[in-house]
């Protein structure tokens, strides 16, 4: 493996990030929006593991925090258009109320997003990267699996613990960051060294990320719905609205048992028992 391999992998991924800062702040298209958040998430991921192997020696919070407010402007602009796509091709008449409601959100969150994207110190950026660069010259890929390692098996083992405890949806909202982050270390760490089983535990993860993201989306959008103002709406459209949410509620609580039954499945299979017991002793 090559010295600074996680470092020339932080610059790549920083273009991509630069080509989908441009698409947005040029459109503020719902894909580009997408891409700029999945490129944001990856640098993350990168610094937080950087700082990691750097065993206190440097620090990336600056970097971090700069990214910070883009994200969140951009997340809750994802979000409303999330919520509109879930609901466009439903007939009921009260979520044509709700969608009206959705649209002049969703263009005021776009405003400050663009206000965001104008004020992104990319001169800051460069500052950092460069003392980055610096700080992390001699940093050995060695190093980066290592701890990369025994970041994903110590998240492994936290999310085997908050699975047993899973009674309400706001577990399982932690449970997903925390493999959201296990699923972009083990892309790096798979691309230092792109074994089989490593390539095999990363699609693994991503399945059942995937399946956490779609249960996500809909109980964000009933929080959405719940706090919809419905004084607009006559008896049968609130009654109708009622329904569609009960409904929801209903098919969000099938999709999380689905999601702890196939946790289980995966969780048990890559913790030795030892780090299984100690996930119980920890979280009991």
């Amino acid at each position: 493996m090559d010295e600074n391999h996680l470092i020339q992998h932080y610059y790549r991924e920083l273009g991509t990030f630069r080509e989908h800062f441009a698409q947005t702040r040029a459109g503020l298209g719902r894909d580009d929006i997408h891409q700029l958040r999945v490129s944001i998430k990856k640098l993350r991921a990168i610094l937080h593991l950087l700082e990691l192997a750097g065993k206190g020696a440097w620090s990336t919070a600056g970097l971090l925090d700069l990214f910070a407010q883009l994200f969140k402007k951009a997340g809750k602009v994802r979000e409303a258009q999330i919520n509109l796509g879930l609901v466009e091709n439903e007939a009921a008449e009260c979520l044509g109320s709700y969608s009206k409601s959705q649209e002049k959100k969703l263009l005021h969150r776009k405003e400050k997003l663009h206000a965001q994207l104008e004020q992104f110190d990319f001169e800051k950026l460069d500052q950092l990267n460069q003392e980055l660069s610096q700080n992390t010259k001699n940093l050995l890929n060695q190093t980066v699996f290592e701890e990369g390692t025994r970041f994903v098996e110590e998240s492994l083992q936290e999310v085997d613990g908050l699975r047993k405890k899973i009674k309400d949806d706001e577990v399982l909202h932690d449970i997903r960051i925390k493999l959201k982050a296990v699923h972009e270390v083990l892309s790096i760490l798979a691309d230092l060294s792109p074994t089989e089983e490593l390539l095999k535990f990363k699609a693994e993860i991503k399945m059942i990320n995937e399946l956490i993201g779609e249960w996500h989306d809909h109980t964000v959008l009933g929080s959405s719905i719940q706090e919809f103002d419905q004084e607009e709406l006559n008896k049968k459209g609130r009654a109708e609205l009622k329904k569609h949410l009960k409904a929801l509620k209903q098919q969000n609580a099938l999709n999380r048992r689905q999601i702890v039954a196939f946790l289980h499945e995966i969780i048990s299979s890559r913790l030795p028992k030892p780090a299984r017991a100690r996930a119980r002793k920890t979280h009991s």
